[in-house]
């Protein structure tokens, strides 16, 4: 496991042994001093600083710079797209839902279902092992829904 230490020359990243599989993020000022203790052979950045990867015991490890999941489609795709999606969906539920016997439960069940909706796409989006497709189905839906409030306001 890579703890960063406070020394008396500044910080340090310690080792103990742990599975390879687990990568763990560091701060910024372990990025920049490159590991200290460490041979340069056994610390490699790449150019744009971005994520390190060392060897630690002949096991190489990927370390993650702290905004590296900006980086990855899933999280663009289950963050503000599955929000957005989740959005339109309560949006388009005015048009699509039954007015009801008191003529608001077109208005109310999106409001109060918006929830199950955010919680359907985002367990979606996270689980699904193609992330590609996971675009096309979440994209299809938000899709569908603006061309029915279009379709309903014109």
């Amino acid at each position: 496991m890579l703890f960063l230490n406070h020394g008396l020359r500044g910080p340090v990243l310690d080792t103990v042994i742990m599975p390879p599989a687990v990568v763990l993020p560091i701060g910024e000022d372990a990025f920049a001093r490159r590991a200290e203790g460490l041979a340069a052979s056994q610390v490699d950045c790449n150019p744009r600083g971005a994520s390190m990867v060392m060897k630690v015991q002949g096991v190489e490890r990927r370390v993650l710079h702290p905004w590296d999941f900006l980086r990855s489609a899933r999280f663009w795709l289950a963050g503000p797209l599955v929000f957005i999606t989740a959005v339109l969906v309560m949006s388009g539920g005015a048009v699509w839902m039954p007015k009801g016997v008191a003529g608001v439960d077109n208005i109310v069940m999106p409001l109060v279902l918006f929830p199950v909706f955010w919680a359907a796409l985002f367990f979606y989006a996270c689980l699904t092992a193609r992330v590609a497709r996971g675009f096309w189905v979440v994209g299809g839906i938000a899709a569908l829904q603006v061309v029915v409030v279009t379709l309903h306001i014109i």
